[in-house]
């Protein structure tokens, strides 16, 4: 459950929070390190649809792959980044990014027995991080950053508050 302001708390299925943190928060976190053709793959993917008999995600073959190889640009920009300025960032931590780190966290534990939702996370938290840092070094504010955040809550969010339509829809219309 995520908690919002106006009516306290929006149910997230478990294949919302797998389907958003693959296809809506990873993807924004890879545009805001302007890894775009990366994040173009992972907003590309097709809905989460569960998983094979053998424990693989469903229609995402080769996504770990590219997870990975994301994985890895990212902690090598933010390694050289750290060569530059070795501290950590001053920047406080906002309502939306408590609120998606939470999303995260709950997403992760569902795409067991995959490793894609803890890469996931781990490339989200790392890109913030990244980008917190690299605005400081610039010296930006972090505007970006909780845009991103808020994104990627806000997502989720529109998610939950969109099943009751999806789901009464009429199929035969």
């Amino acid at each position: 459950m995520l908690a919002e302001e106006d009516s306290g708390t929006v149910d997230v299925t478990p294949e919302e929070a797998a389907d958003w943190i693959v296809r809506s928060a990873l993807p924004r976190f890879l545009d805001l390190l302007t890894l775009t053709d990366e994040a173009a793959y992972f907003y590309g993917l097709e809905p989460f649809k569960g998983y094979t008999p053998t424990g693989r995600l469903r229609g995402w073959q080769g996504a770990g792959v590219r997870l990975a190889a994301a994985e890895d640009a990212v902690n090598v920009m933010y390694r050289n980044l750290l060569g530059i300025r070795n501290r950590f960032s001053e920047h406080e931590t906002t309502e939306a990014e408590k609120q998606a780190r939470g999303a995260c966290v709950f997403a992760r534990r569902v795409m067991l027995p995959s490793r894609i939702g803890w890469t996931a996370y781990r490339v989200i938290g790392t890109a913030s991080r990244l980008a917190k840092h690299a605005a400081e070094t610039a010296g930006e504010g972090p505007e970006s950053i909780e845009d991103a955040w808020q994104d990627a809550f806000d997502a989720i969010a529109d998610r939950a508050r969109l099943r009751p339509y999806l789901t009464d829809a009429d199929p035969g219309r």
